[in-house]
């Protein structure tokens, strides 16, 4: 049986929450994976991780956003027969372009170990991987179908239960099953959430007694396709994006160099991972039900990027600070060297929490090109400045792409969503995130010169930054309740 939905602060909270035990079990395997491989081997799981990932997207079609917004939409505003053929249709089309894409992995096995990891003998492991595409495509349409419905408690649990036993398996087959560690490791986490994610979503309403027209599935599908397509794109563009750095880092500086980059990554994006989670699970299907009213839209515009930045302010202040101890205890002292590379993406990382909402913004609004476009001018900036800043700079030079990357698109994104939305940011959101940066940079630059001087600046403006956050977000709890209650 479906539950209310949550409020936007406690949606945050719970998608937060449930992340963050995700990303715990996630550090931990990957922790257990550097103490025993290495970071030539580190390295390699992300190749293999970011290789299905791009498949995963391309056959994805972007239906874990457009058959959320499709469900939504038929839920709020259509007959219950109409919302179930768009389920239907989810189902049918999800499984298709699931065997699609495995079968492609497949099959083009040998082509991608020779121009993707420059390692011929990798055939075999990749051909294994078709297996996490399939699952993955699933997993994605599994979760359009709870976002869809707001199941954000049943998407919370899959999220921190796959992340425990995902890790349970991979720490096992490196202690036990050397041989096949790499690709075990890899598919875990997808075979993890789709078998939890069918279990929770065979726990909803049954509508098998219920007939829908196969050609009204496929028209459903098709507005699906169509939606997706541009959002399947613009997620092409940054995987292939990423996926093209990390060829590039293993032809150009040598696996271990991947490792380092790859470590660095992985921190920079899971430390503030909940909070991209929480914005599909909740952001999204609330702001297209708004476009109608531009002034609503705009003020869940700002609303979710005020909250943004008091979440993640702290947390981005606290990761500066502490880089390298970082580096050190959740990998090995191997890993240090990619100190300066981490510090760079947090910097980009901070224009990111602006930018993620107004490029999910975009899509609601239904200017999907315009949102594929900016995705594609900022990868390309990604890529190209990073092969021409690592010859001199090594991997410290693709964080710097990374930072120039959302130096650039930022602007872009503000431009064309102001064409939609009347939005303007009050003082205090502005200041919030210029004190972020402003201090971000220092205690950055400050680390080139005093460690111990950068670890105290760092360290008081955590505590700063998390006293405003926590005196901002307990007024925006209790007007959340409130309006609830209202």
């Amino acid at each position: 049986m479906s539950r209310a939905p949550l409020n936007t602060a406690k949606a945050i909270s719970l998608i937060g929450s449930a992340k963050a035990l995700n990303i715990a079990f996630g550090l931990l395997k990957m922790k257990v994976a550097a103490v025993m491989l290495g970071p030539a081997g580190v390295g390699l799981i992300s190749l293999f991780q970011q290789l299905m990932a791009t498949i995963s997207t391309l056959f994805g079609m972007g239906l874990r956003n457009s058959g959320t917004r499709q469900l939504a939409d038929a839920r709020s505003t259509r007959s219950a027969e109409e919302f179930i053929s768009v389920r239907r249709a989810l189902f049918w089309g999800t499984l298709g372009l699931a065997i699609c894409g495995a079968a492609l992995m497949f099959f083009a096995r040998d082509l991608f170990a020779t121009h993707v990891l420059q390692d011929p003998l990798r055939h075999v492991e990749i051909g294994w991987l078709a297996l996490g595409v399939a699952v993955s495509v699933g997993t994605a349409s599994q979760h359009a179908l709870l976002n869809g419905l707001r199941q954000v408690r049943d998407i919370a649990q899959i999220t921190a239960l796959s992340g425990a036993i995902s890790a349970v398996i991979a720490i096992i087959a490196m202690f036990f099953w050397r041989d096949y560690a790499v690709i075990i490791f890899v598919l875990a986490a997808p075979f993890a959430s789709f078998l939890l994610g069918h279990i929770y979503v065979a726990r909803l309403p049954k509508i098998d007694t219920v007939s829908s027209p196969a050609r009204e599935m496929t028209g459903e599908f098709g507005k699906m396709v169509r939606l997706g397509s541009t959002i399947m794109l613009a997620a092409l563009v940054v995987s292939g994006g990423h996926l093209a750095v990390r060829s590039l880092i293993q032809r150009e500086l040598g696996p271990e160099a991947l490792g380092l980059f790859s470590a660095a990554w992985l921190i920079s994006q899971n430390y503030i991972g909940f909070l991209y989670n929480a914005i599909t699970m909740d952001f999204f299907p609330r702001l297209t039900a708004a476009m109608q009213d531009r002034e609503i839209a705009a003020r869940i515009i700002i609303e979710q990027i005020e909250l943004g930045l008091l979440f993640a302010a702290p947390i981005f202040m606290f990761m500066m600070t502490i880089v390298p101890y970082a580096l050190w205890l959740l990998y090995t002292d191997e890993f240090v060297a990619a100190s300066n590379t981490l510090r760079w993406f947090i910097l980009g990382d901070i224009l990111q929490t602006v930018a993620h909402p107004l490029s999910f913004a975009l899509l609601a609004a239904g200017i999907g090109w315009t949102h594929f476009n900016v995705k594609l001018i900022g990868m390309l900036i990604f890529v190209v400045g990073a092969a021409l800043l690592m010859p001199y700079f090594g991997t410290t030079g693709a964080g710097m792409s990374y930072l120039l990357m959302y130096a650039l698109s930022l602007p872009l994104l503000l431009f064309f969503i102001r064409r939609q939305v009347p939005l303007r940011f009050p003082r205090r959101v502005v200041l919030h995130f210029a004190a972020t940066s402003g201090l971000g940079v220092t205690v950055a630059a400050l680390a080139q010169v005093s460690e111990i001087g950068s670890v105290l600046l760092g360290l008081t403006a955590t505590v700063v930054l998390g006293a405003v956050s926590i005196r901002r977000l307990r007024t925006v709890w209790r007007k959340s309740a409130n309006d609830v209650g209202a």
